[in-house]
């Protein structure tokens, strides 16, 4: 996050403290001070509160993707991408620290206007600012090692350096977070809780103050923008442009010597424009991964150096005339930062084979049930349907048998049907059907759901059994009347005696035929 004090809005300085304090008689003025105004413009609402969580809410996701493909996979901490490992773990506290600083404090404390959540947050914001101060900065600082890394690699004369920093990556990433604490840490102690007790219970009791007596300090004035800044700002971005721009150049200069010997030996113009065409795009991933990385930080980093020197020459100018304007440059500079991490994840996946394989098997892995899971409920949709459709689908009638001896006399003939479900594979068996206000058989057997399967038919038997509907038992009914039909001997010929089979196994069946109306 931007290091500015707009990022409060809610302090307040010591001279203010003052004059309230010397004005405690004056009601209004209390209540004045006491009293919190919502400072969040529309602007800012949907800059913070809508684009910046939903970015942090992408990076965390992205950076805990990077952090387990980085733990479960040891062959990528042996090579130069180790401190990318480092890196997204302080993705990961930046993208917390931006919600909680900007999206709960700036934004969602003025929209709610809640007290609680109010006491509740000025709690830790030093300490949460200090560590996304620090985070940023070893965010920069592991980058320029990997980007030393590679340098040193590529020169002839820095192999020994290269040979160190590729033993010593453990301590080299280490020296990068120790280096952003010595850095940034102070800011802890450039703020101050303040309590008013004349504004006990409500907003004025808490307020976040400047330490005035350290920030007018001129020896820390030096240190917080020469020092500070340079170390922290101008150079990890002067050192990323130069390694990379080297390691390009020099990288260039070889795949071409390369391709020109090729063509010496093999003296042919066609191959050696292969060779040439081949070795370009070797380079890309290189240039690629320049042009991403220092346009992300210059992005995320450039109006943050604009800003910090127009604070230091002209603060008053800058917090009085321009207030809105530098309100929204904080929140753009906080926003930069966000972006460019998720930024992190695609370049990988863009310029290195093996990280983008395995990000697809991990998403692949993680994504797999859930496909799955929505493909049976489709199906189990689909078979529903099919089912209900099979009702008025009748492909063949037949005459009515004697199996009307099984129904109650005072039942009438378009209250029931007879279907034949058969297979490709030569299996059959037969449903009997009853509309929804049928539902009893002649000898008081009930059939909840409307109707039956009949799992074995015989001249002079018909077995009945009811659907199971939410786990009730299959009940089985045996009638007692003959049924010498030759309709009904010739319907039922060749029929099989089969399991019982419930309304979820309908899709089995190929064809599906009333034989009975």
């Amino acid at each position: 996050m931007a290091e500015t004090t707009d990022l409060y809005p809610h302090s307040v300085s010591d001279n203010q403290s003052a004059v309230w304090n010397d004005s405690a008689d004056n009601l209004t003025a209390i209540d004045t001070f006491c009293n919190y105004e919502p400072k969040s413009s529309e602007i800012r609402l949907w800059m913070v509160g809508v684009c910046g969580t939903s970015v942090c809410v992408v990076s965390l996701l992205e950076n805990t993707l990077l952090v387990y493909l980085f733990l479960t996979r040891p062959r990528f901490r042996t090579t130069h991408l180790y401190y990318m490992s480092w890196l997204a773990c302080t993705d990961i506290f930046m993208a917390i620290a931006y919600v909680l600083l900007l999206s709960v404090y700036n934004v969602l404390v003025d929209v709610t206007m809640s007290l609680v959540l109010y006491r509740a947050v000025i709690t830790y914001l030093r300490p949460m600012f200090a560590v996304s101060m620090i985070a940023m900065v070893t965010s920069s600082n592991l980058i320029c090692a990997a980007s030393l890394e590679r340098f040193f690699r590529t020169m002839s004369r820095t192999q020994h350096l290269w040979m160190w920093m590729k033993n010593h990556r453990l301590a080299v990433a280490i020296l990068s977070v120790l280096l952003g604490v010595l850095t940034r840490s102070s800011v802890f102690f450039e703020f101050e809780v303040e309590r008013y007790p004349f504004c006990e219970g409500n907003f004025g009791e808490y307020q976040l103050g400047i330490n005035i007596d350290l920030i007018s300090n001129h020896l820390y004035g030096f240190y917080r923008f020469y020092v500070r800044n340079i170390i922290t700002v101008l150079l990890p971005f002067a050192i990323l442009f130069c390694c990379n721009s080297f390691i390009v150049f020099t990288l260039r200069k070889r795949a071409s010597q390369s391709a020109r010997r090729s063509s010496q030996k093999i003296s042919n113009a066609a191959v050696y424009q292969v060779l040439q065409k081949q070795a370009c795009m070797n380079l890309n991933s290189a240039t690629r991964m320049l042009i991403l990385v220092v346009l992300s930080y210059l992005l995320a980093r450039s109006l943050d150096v604009f800003i910090t020197v127009w604070e230091y020459f002209d603060h008053d100018t800058l917090s009085g005339g321009y207030a809105m304007f530098y309100a929204l440059s904080v929140d753009m500079i906080s926003l930069l930062t966000m972006v460019s991490t998720t930024l992190r994840l695609p370049i990988y996946c863009f310029c290195n084979v093996g990280i983008r394989q395995e990000v697809k098997i991990i998403l692949g892995n993680l994504f797999r049930p859930i496909c799955v899971c929505l493909y049976n409920k489709n199906k189990e949709l689909e078979r529903k349907q099919q089912q209900l459709d099979w009702n008025l689908q009748f492909i063949k009638t037949w005459d009515r048998p004697a199996i009307e001896k099984t129904l109650r006399p005072q039942d009438s003939r378009e209250d029931w049907s007879l279907h034949k479900l058969s297979t490709n594979s030569g299996n059959t068996n037969y449903v009997l059907h009853f509309k929804p206000e049928l539902q009893t058989l002649k000898n008081g057997k009930h059939l909840s759901n409307g109707h039956a399967m009949v799992a074995a038919i015989e001249p002079g038997q018909i077995a009945l059994r009811r659907s199971v509907i939410n786990g009730a038992v299959a009940q089985t009914f045996h009638p007692t009347e003959q049924l010498p039909s030759p309709q009904y001997d010739a319907a039922v010929s060749g029929a099989v005696s089969l399991p019982f089979v419930d309304d979820n196994d309908f899709n089995r069946y190929d064809s599906h035929e009333m034989i009975f109306v």
